[in-house]
């Protein structure tokens, strides 16, 4: 579940290694935090939009990106080779 990149052979991360960790590290908070269950998310999503605290158009954007984030995941590192990502 987390989207870590795996290290070199040496076992120490090279600086390609943790450059892309830290442009990983927002998804792997939001896939620990956020619920596998989207219902919490797309009803406050859709509260907000009803009241005018955000813009439909946003509340949208957001709902999609959450299913995204929740659809596809890394895959553990003890998955075998050629696995989907989709689980």
């Amino acid at each position: 579940m987390a989207a870590e990149v795996q290290h070199t052979s040496t076992g120490n991360p090279d600086r390609a290694d943790q450059v892309a960790n830290l442009f990983l590290f927002p998804v792997t908070v939001a896939q620990r935090v956020l619920p596998d269950n989207g219902f919490p998310v797309y009803l406050g999503l859709g509260a907000l939009a009803v009241v005018g605290v955000i813009d439909w158009p946003i509340a949208a954007a957001s709902g999609l990106g959450y299913a995204a984030l929740v659809r596809w995941r890394r895959p553990s590192p003890s998955s075998t080779p050629g696995e989907s990502w989709v689980e």
